[in-house]
């Protein structure tokens, strides 16, 4: 097995500049870069797929230690040379990894230097060989996940039956170029990002960062507003409970940005709860925004959604109470519509399940099930509005 140490390529191109991401790719203690993939001069690797994710930092695999998925990954542009991005933001021990991808026109062993199986240590990402395949847009390909590791570990992501994903628990062969993996609602381990070269390059590709509201809690198909996105490829990156300033499993996320040209900050809601002063969390968001914008990427932040509480499951307006954070919340909220530096602009969530602007109170029709995470009709309006603003950047 080849040890999990960086890329197996070290350059991408973002808007006709080659990009050295080597250092954003090699885990924390893990040796150097890997060779080089060389890219052609019209070449852009961008992540090219969504519905993935990365760091669902809660439950386990079901009690096991080995698993096969099979996730569903709909390419945006006209592409090849895929490349699977595999992180180990979720276990203390080394995950043992195999993959295979399907298409339309066949089944490939993902190989990461020339090897079929890598093992990737704590906070560590790897980013395959590129296989060789052309899909068009619309097309879909699935990625094929073997995973095992000494002890059983948070998932990452949820299999959304509906489209057809699921996972197999326990069973201790390999299931990535054959076999049956019956679709199930889960929680699973998959790629974080799937990369490609797209002719001719596409629309910007987006990586968000945020909290347990990205990482789709409440949502009964475990996308969220994130993972519904039909705009642009996604990169969903949400941890329940994190916050700006904390940003848990950085080492693992911070580098899926390279594989995006647009990056989203959806934190803020657990930094309020938390009791962070309107100064505190304005400097903490600029510090975070700023990082991100020299880091090469364009910069959006979203409206913080309300919090509130309610006596009938909030069917009505008129039987919440908003919640104690609300005046730090609008007065922020108003203060993300100036764009404030280094900012390109910002995504207008609020609006979409916000009573009237600035109110705390959700619109009816129990767009939540606690005051503060939709549920799947919350989940629908954020995901049509984050669209919206998404096909103008």
């Amino acid at each position: 097995m080849k040890l999990g140490t960086g890329l197996a390529t070290n350059q991408i191109r973002r808007r006709g500049r080659p990009v050295d991401v080597s250092s954003m790719f090699i885990p924390f203690g893990y040796g150097s870069p890997l060779t080089q993939y060389p890219l052609r001069d019209t070449d852009m690797r961008y992540q090219v797929t969504n519905g993935v994710s990365i760091q669902r930092a809660s439950q386990d695999w079901e009690g096991s230690v080995d698993q096969n998925s099979r996730l569903k990954h709909t390419v945006f542009y006209d592409a090849t040379d895929f490349q699977l991005v595999y992180t180990n933001g979720v276990s203390a021990a080394p995950l043992n990894v195999r993959a295979g991808l399907e298409t339309p026109s066949g089944t490939y062993p993902v190989m990461f230097q020339g090897q079929r199986d890598v093992v990737i240590g704590a906070c560590g990402v790897v980013v395959s060989d590129p296989i060789p395949v052309r899909v068009a847009p619309g097309g879909v390909v699935w990625s094929r996940t073997k995973v095992s590791s000494t002890s059983a570990v948070s998932a990452d992501r949820t299999c959304d039956n509906n489209e057809g994903e699921g996972a197999v628990f326990g069973t201790g062969d390999d299931r990535t170029l054959s076999g049956t993996i019956n679709s199930v609602y889960v929680r699973c381990y998959g790629p974080s990002a799937v990369l490609g070269l797209t002719y001719p390059v596409g629309q910007p590709a987006l990586v968000i960062y945020g909290d347990s509201i990205v990482d789709s809690n409440n949502d009964g198909r475990g996308k969220g507003w994130a993972g519904r996105i039909t705009a642009r490829p996604v990169i969903k990156s949400g941890v329940d409970g994190d916050t700006v300033d904390v940003f848990n499993s950085r080492q693992v996320r911070m580098p899926l940005r390279a594989g995006a040209q647009v990056a989203i900050c959806a934190f803020g809601i657990n930094n309020l709860t938390g009791g962070d002063s309107l100064a505190a969390l304005q400097a903490k968001l600029a510090a975070f925004w700023t990082e991100l914008r020299n880091a090469g990427v364009k910069v959006y932040q979203t409206t913080i959604t309300p919090k509130s509480s309610s006596i009938d499951g909030w069917a009505t307006v008129a039987n919440q109470t908003t919640d104690g954070i609300n005046a730090t919340r609008a007065t922020l909220n108003d203060w993300i519509r100036t764009r404030p530096a280094p900012l390109s602009g910002y995504i207008e969530l609020a609006d979409a399940v916000e009573s009237t602007r600035n109110s705390g109170l959700w619109k009816a029709g129990s767009l939540t099930n606690d005051g503060v995470h939709p549920v799947d009709a919350g989940h629908i309006l954020l995901a049509a509005a984050a669209d919206a603003a998404f096909s103008t950047i």
